[in-house]
């Protein structure tokens, strides 16, 4: 009689007997002994003999999947021993190599690199030659002329900001030293002066020479309203004729000053034991449209001794305008000689500096027993 087809049929027993385990057999791997030759339909699994326990295979694509492994490209060797191209060599690209203890930074070689400045036009910066001196004398003693084929050249000094020259003995009595061979012009120092409001325009309106206990007056003729409109400003400045290239605005011990008749300038003298912040003073609320009056009057100490010399001063007015933040930077930018090897080397000596002094007790028993005493080794 026919078997009873209403029951499931049983798996055959494998070549163990009693354990029996059902595994999955994909499409393209190798059939086992007792499997036939015949594939099952895909939604019946086939039943194979047990088979020792191996990992289940990973997908099919896998980088772990060894039929997507292919040969993989070989750099050139860092000895640099091989001749000729080799497999996987970039010829255009050089290896960079990481070097241990770099923490993934690149340094750069150890050869001399040009350095690169960020200021633009700096590769092609030549040092310009020394200008040769004009044919024009403005000296400290208020001479402004011309000078002639047959004027003698020889006693005179040459500013390096404007080209003007000076007499030579009237500097050097001013100076009560030999003129620098840099010497720069009071009347350009006024000008530089004030690093945050340049010059603009015709720069320096009129100036004058006084001493600390003088009254004199500057005529200038004004364009208040052009000026005010381009956001222009008119100062009034005083530089120390005796002061160098960077010394800043200096003023007598008491200043007073009228600007068209109305009080523009009241400097007081310093209070005691406090030194005085001098600084430029701001005119443009008193100009008025074309000719303008300045009247200004110095006031020497009271407790000077009658035999020291008289302070001189240079005073001018000065059309200015603000500088910008962005101005200011690109300006440092531009002029720093600074690098960072440099910076790094002040560092040191400065740290070298205090790691000179050591502290001792030589001298502490006047400043008292537990007081340290600074000295250098």
């Amino acid at each position: 009689m026919p078997p009873d087809t209403s029951q499931p049929a049983e798996p055959s027993a494998g070549a163990g007997g009693v354990d029996e385990e059902i595994s999955i057999i994909e499409d393209d791997d190798d059939l086992p002994a007792n499997a036939s030759a015949t594939p099952a339909p895909r939604p019946t699994p086939s039943v194979t003999a047990k088979r020792p326990h191996e990992p289940t295979p990973s997908f099919v694509g896998a980088p772990s999947d060894p039929r997507m492994k292919r040969p993989r490209l070989v750099p050139p060797s860092a000895d640099g021993s091989a001749t000729g191209p080799q497999e996987g060599a970039v010829p255009t690209q050089a290896k960079v190599p990481s070097g241990s203890g770099t923490n993934g930074v690149r340094h750069a070689p150890h050869g001399a690199v040009p350095l690169v400045s960020s200021a633009p036009g700096a590769e092609a910066r030549i040092p310009e030659p020394p200008k040769p001196p004009s044919r024009e004398i403005r000296c400290i003693c208020g001479v402004n002329e011309m000078i002639t084929p047959n004027s003698p050249i020889s006693g005179l000094v040459v500013c390096r900001a404007c080209n003007c020259s000076l007499h030579q003995n009237c500097v050097k009595g001013t100076l009560n030293s030999t003129p620098p061979s840099q010497f720069v012009c009071p009347p350009c120092r006024l000008e530089r002066v004030d690093e945050f409001h340049p010059t603009v325009g015709a720069g320096l309106l009129k100036h004058s020479y006084a001493t600390c206990s003088t009254t004199f007056s500057l005529t200038f003729t004004a364009q208040a309203t052009q000026w005010k409109r381009q956001c222009w400003a008119v100062h009034l400045r005083s530089v120390h004729v005796q002061g160098g290239d960077l010394s800043g605005p200096a003023w007598p011990h008491k200043v007073q000053g009228k600007l068209n008749g109305r009080q523009c300038v009241a400097i007081d003298p310093p209070k005691h034991l406090h030194v005085r912040r001098e600084q430029c003073y701001n005119l443009t609320p008193l100009l008025k449209q074309g000719l303008n009056t300045l009247e200004l009057r110095f006031f020497s100490k009271p407790d000077k001794p009658k035999d020291e010399a008289e302070d001189n001063y240079c005073v001018g007015v000065v059309l200015t305008r603000p500088r910008s933040v962005a101005s200011i930077i690109s300006r440092i930018r531009a002029r720093s000689q600074e690098t960072v090897s440099s910076g790094r080397g002040r560092v040191e000596r400065l740290l070298a500096q205090v790691c000179g002094f050591v502290l001792t007790g030589e001298v502490a028993g006047s400043l008292g027993a537990d007081a340290p005493v600074v000295s250098r080794f």
